[in-house]
């Protein structure tokens, strides 16, 4: 995002505050700071972009032939990544005579831009941070919004940029509001199994799963209710019933799967011709984290969740296995929402700025959704910088 006291000629995004909810205004101001007179700025511009981006790699061997007949392993690492622009606006807030002198000051643009109505909230999903340039190893999917600032010369350009946070929905949708509590109830097959092959019957397992809601929050407990009829002549040394997260991301040419349990409920297990009807139990509670990431589905990336209950069989038999699918839904914004962007606010204020700043310059609001820019009034600077920022801010 850069300084807003600098020692050096940059430019600055400021924003009111960080975090915004889809449909709502953002609004802010550039900050060109110089130093000393400078010339061949062509034009100032600001650019708000929402973009979805994945990256991943994986290994992969082949085997090759040598000269003399034999052969070796060689193993190659395989980088994938895919962008995709979900909404962008750009804008020229000022254009300056190619001849004329950049005073040394502070100048001042304010701009405003309107998000999406059905803008994706931000997600980073990452083995490691990253920032907005960097692009680490290892798996990653996320959607941002950014807004630029990029100040046109003839030789080195000035450019600066910061991310914004769009939380998510704070209501769910009608369709899963209208959902009952999920249940499902199947006989399921067992079969005996050898190295490579399941072969022969070995009887059936009726399996009923329920769940006290269709959907959920972080924090939120899933409370299951389960039946069990055990049909067969196995003895099941485990049963389980567990929430699994799907999460895919794709780039242009491939597609890449990841699946975790997120938590899960082991129970007793089942002897052979075993009878569970009619019994729920009630161990079979589910606590959910309190960060866990919501259901989505977007066009690189996505998270899904279901949630299973698993016999464990012997080595010898086959697993039977019944599941459902859940809605993840977001958690409703707190405080945050509200609050300033540290002290960026002030900075977009001439009146509430400290004494010592006066703006040498200050820009019409130019909205990013549409209108015109009105002139800017540009005049003498009233006032340097000062020599010592942080002592002038004290007084």
């Amino acid at each position: 995002m850069g300084s807003t006291f600098s020692t050096s000629n940059n430019v600055v995004v400021c924003l009111d505050r960080l975090v915004f909810n889809p449909g709502e205004t953002v609004t802010g101001a550039v900050l060109l700071n110089i130093l000393e007179e400078m010339g061949k700025f062509k034009d100032l511009e600001v650019e708000a972009y929402g973009e979805e981006e994945t990256y991943w790699e994986y290994e992969r061997s082949r085997t090759v032939s040598n000269s003399d007949g034999s052969s070796r392993t060689e193993t190659e690492t395989i980088r994938c990544s895919g962008k995709d622009t979900v909404f962008k606006v750009k804008r020229t807030l000022h254009r300056w005579d190619p001849a004329a002198k950049v005073q040394p000051g502070r100048y001042v643009f304010p701009f405003s831009f309107t998000l999406p109505a059905t803008a994706e909230p931000t997600e980073h999903h990452a083995w490691r941070q990253r920032s907005i340039y960097d692009r680490p190893n290892g798996f990653g999917a996320h959607m941002r919004w950014v807004v630029t600032a990029e100040a046109n010369r003839d030789c080195k350009d000035l450019k600066a940029a910061t991310e914004l946070t769009v939380l998510g929905p704070t209501q769910l949708s009608p369709a899963w509001l209208s959902q009952p509590a999920p249940a499902v109830k199947e006989e399921v097959p067992v079969k005996k199994m050898c190295c490579c092959c399941s072969f022969g019957d070995r009887g059936s397992m009726t399996m009923s799963l329920k769940a006290d809601k269709a959907a959920y929050m972080g924090g939120e407990v899933i409370a299951a209710e389960i039946e069990i009829s055990n049909d067969t002549d196995e003895h099941f040394k485990d049963v389980e019933v567990a929430l699994v997260c799907s999460g895919w991301a794709k780039s242009s040419h491939e597609r890449t799967c990841q699946v975790g349990y997120i938590v899960k409920a082991p129970l007793e297990g089942l002897k052979p011709r075993t009878k569970r009807e009619g019994f729920t139990m009630m161990s079979a509670r589910l606590p959910l984290p309190a960060d866990l990431r919501h259901t989505r589905q977007l066009h690189l990336f996505g998270f899904s969740y279901k949630l299973v209950l698993k016999a464990v069989a012997g080595k010898t038999s086959t697993d039977p296995v019944v599941e459902f699918p859940l809605h993840i839904q977001p958690r409703p914004p707190g405080n945050s929402l509200a609050a300033p962007a540290g002290d960026q606010a002030a900075f977009i204020r001439p009146t509430e700025a400290p004494a010592w700043w006066q703006p040498t310059a200050v820009a019409a609001e130019m909205p990013l959704d549409g209108g015109k820019p009105s002139a800017c009034a540009v005049g003498e600077p009233a006032m340097g910088f000062p020599a010592d920022p942080a002592a002038a801010l004290a007084k």
